[in-house]
């Protein structure tokens, strides 16, 4: 196989991971976001004002918590598009694993497709780049 063709199946798996993984935080956000506003603060006993604590910072960090897994799915698009440009062209496969690399790097943000992800996609990008 090929140094190009490895690369290419390795961006798409690793775009793959990166869409699932975020998708999969998106929704446990969303439940623990949805549980947090349901949560009455002013319920809880004075001993649990740890958990009075961290509910009140959920809800303060809850549009940051919904923007990452977002950034998570568009890094693990562009993976995939990369994986897919990959096997197109000769003269621009140096810019495409830059391209590569770079949004696998983004995908941290997204939990990096269950880190192996990350690792795959950045292996590919160094790949593409030797090729």
């Amino acid at each position: 196989m090929d140094k190009i063709r490895l690369a290419k199946i390795l961006f798409l798996i690793s775009g793959i991971l990166v869409v699932l993984d975020s998708v999969l935080e998106y929704f446990a956000f969303s439940y623990l976001e949805s549980a947090a506003q349901s949560a009455n603060t002013s319920a809880l006993l004075p001993v649990n004002k740890t958990y009075a604590t961290e509910v009140a910072k959920l809800k303060a960090a809850g549009p940051l918590l919904a923007a990452l897994p977002i950034v998570g799915v568009i890094s693990g698009i562009m993976l995939l598009l990369v994986g897919y440009m990959l096997g197109n062209g000769k003269p621009h496969i140096k810019a495409w694993a830059a391209t590569g690399i770079l949004f696998s790097l983004v995908s941290i943000a997204g939990n990096g497709g269950f880190v192996i992800g990350l690792i795959l996609g950045l292996a590919a990008g160094v790949v593409a780049l030797t090729a």
